[in-house]
């Protein structure tokens, strides 16, 4: 809210009533030391550990994310790319789940993307971030029955590296969800994000739910890391499993440019979802 004296003569009043609120928070954040932590995050509808969002009340859905919101605040996280996450929806509480979870939080800014729409449901991929989001764009892939539609979101951030005075470097951060039931139809997805990504130049980040392992030769994490030159975090390492439902595995990634550095790379223990919490600090190269 804007505050002003009484003794502030009109036309000044008027001037500061023109500028956007928006203006103000853009340069208020900047990472520290010239890293930026991003994290991704299957938020499996608010459910928690439970079996399914029908089976639990709202409030508890409301203090499942907020223990989400717990987690990124005190992990001091500057990005999150968030998937299965609800916009107002019957069968979740029928609250947007990303508006509670960036506020609780304390992400000024946030990109919902809705994939999947039903009368009972409307849910999909998300950004929320302390960087302002620039150039959004939401994709839903093509329908792939019978199982539901899944998509992205995509958004542009200015990242100083470290400081306000250090030259802007754009960023590309993207929040993915694939199908899980078919080789595929993935596939055929990687290739509609290749597509919708042929006009952004600069870093690229990608995260979010890829439904897929990584195994060689074949693997879409392969293909994808090839096409866009990005880096795919030892994909052999044992201790980086994300998924904790039936049969497990490491389905959640983060691939970044290879201009970028991997100072950080892990899992968190923290049982948010089905899915755990995968947090990755970069950095571009260049003196500390």
């Amino acid at each position: 809210m804007l505050t002003y004296s009484t003794g502030m003569r009109l036309p000044a009043l008027l001037l500061l009533c023109l500028v956007p609120v928006f203006t103000v928070r853009a340069a208020d954040y900047v990472p520290d030391a010239g890293d930026l932590v991003v994290a991704t995050l299957n938020l499996a509808h608010g459910r928690g550990q439970s079996l399914n969002q029908l089976l639990i009340s709202r409030d508890s859905i409301r203090r499942n994310l907020d223990r989400v919101a717990e987690t990124l605040a005190a992990r001091d996280i500057d990005l999150v790319a968030l998937q299965e996450a609800d916009a107002p929806s019957w069968w979740s509480g029928s609250f947007n789940h990303v508006d509670h979870l960036a506020e609780a939080a304390g992400y000024p800014y946030r990109f919902q993307g809705e994939h999947s729409r039903t009368p009972l449901f409307s849910f999909g991929t998300a950004l929320i971030s302390r960087i302002p989001l620039e150039n959004t764009r939401s994709h839903r892939f093509q329908p792939s029955p019978p199982t539901l539609s899944k998509g992205f979101v995509m958004a542009d951030i200015q990242w100083h590296a470290g400081n306000r005075t250090a030259l802007a470097r754009r960023v590309t951060v993207v929040s993915l969800h694939l199908d899980f039931s078919r080789p595929g139809v993935r596939r055929e997805q990687i290739q509609e994000l290749l597509h919708e990504l042929s006009d952004r130049s600069g870093a690229l980040v990608i995260m979010g739910d890829f439904n897929s392992t990584g195994e060689p030769p074949h693997s879409i994490l392969h293909q994808l890391s090839a096409a866009l030159d990005l880096q795919l975090y030892q994909p052999g390492a044992a201790g980086l499993d994300t998924y904790g439902g039936v049969g497990g595995g490491r389905l959640d990634w983060i691939l970044v440019s290879s201009g970028l550095q991997i100072e950080e790379y892990r899992v968190l223990p923290d049982e948010l979802s089905d899915h755990h919490l995968l947090l990755a600090r970069l950095r571009f190269p260049g003196p500390r």
